[in-house]
């Protein structure tokens, strides 16, 4: 097995390697760790094969290092925006590990656009829905792996007009989001309010008068821990230290739910550095 999947991978990079189609203008091949950030191939979970067109736009296809597919997304502006916030237009697919399709849907200028759908890796629909202009619109339906019914929602304009929620057996029950965030205690206000007493702006930073944004992803565990902090964007070396205690000293937040359930979120905060 293992010699097959080493025998599939370099076949696979030599398709990358000679691949011709006439619309791409560069092809680029890059490893990454799980949080998709570039590391050097040895550290690497994924690889990506990222086919640049000649209009600016770029297909990145996403692959476990054992050559499983894992998603595949458009972007639009890719070389303009690749030192950081890669604008997603166009189709986008993700896959289970068994190889099932997962979801499907699209995106303008980094909003969801039109319908999506999304599955259980027993093919079964898991949901389905419809967006303009990244919100929401008309029907919203969730359903459980065995194909019963368990949310209908109606949207207008992202505005929820109507929500139900249903026991596997059919039942109503008393509604909940499908999804909600992880929240740092007291609200968003609070939380900008801690940064502010909280963050000491580095010396360094000040004497060279740095301004901008430092970025750190982390996950908000089941238990409301912080954990696997990263800068994602990173401004100045002390500046980007300072930002990631200040958020690793933050007390436990309220954790996210997906279906009245705890789960572990990923978290993205930009942190802002001004000098005055």
């Amino acid at each position: 097995m293992k010699a097959k999947r080493v025998a599939q991978a370099v076949l696979l990079l030599a398709a990358f390697v000679g691949w011709t189609s006439a619309q791409a203008q560069k092809q680029e091949l890059r490893y990454v760790n799980e949080r998709y950030k570039e590391v050097a191939k040895e550290e690497a979970r994924f690889f990506e094969r990222i086919d640049i067109r000649a209009d600016g736009t770029a297909e990145i296809s996403r692959y476990t290092i054992d050559s499983t597919l894992v998603n595949v997304t458009n972007y639009k502006d890719f070389e303009k925006n690749r030192e950081w916030v890669w604008v997603r237009s166009g189709p986008y697919k993700v896959w289970h590990p068994n190889g099932q399709l997962a979801s499907e849907g699209n995106y303008i200028n980094n909003k969801q656009e039109g319908a999506s759908t999304s599955w259980f890796e027993n093919s079964q629909i898991k949901y389905s829905s419809f967006h303009r202009n990244g919100m929401l619109e008309d029907t919203l339906k969730g359903y459980y792996e065995n194909g019963a019914l368990r949310r209908l929602e109606v949207y207008a304009t992202g505005k929820m007009l109507k929500g139900e929620v249903f026991a596997p057996d059919g039942t109503p029950q008393a509604f909940y989001p499908s999804q909600e965030l992880p929240q740092f205690p007291g609200g968003e206000a609070v939380m900008l309010s801690y940064l502010s007493s909280n963050i000491k702006f580095p010396k360094s930073a000040r004497k060279a008068k740095v301004n901008g944004l430092v970025v750190i992803s982390f996950v908000v565990e089941k238990d409301g821990s912080i954990n696997r902090l990263e800068v994602v964007k990173p401004l100045q070396a002390d500046a980007d230290a300072e930002a990631l205690r200040v958020v690793n000293s933050m007390p436990r937040w309220q954790p996210g739910k997906q279906e009245g359930e705890v789960v572990p979120v990923s978290y993205v905060l930009p942190i802002r550095f001004s000098f005055r």
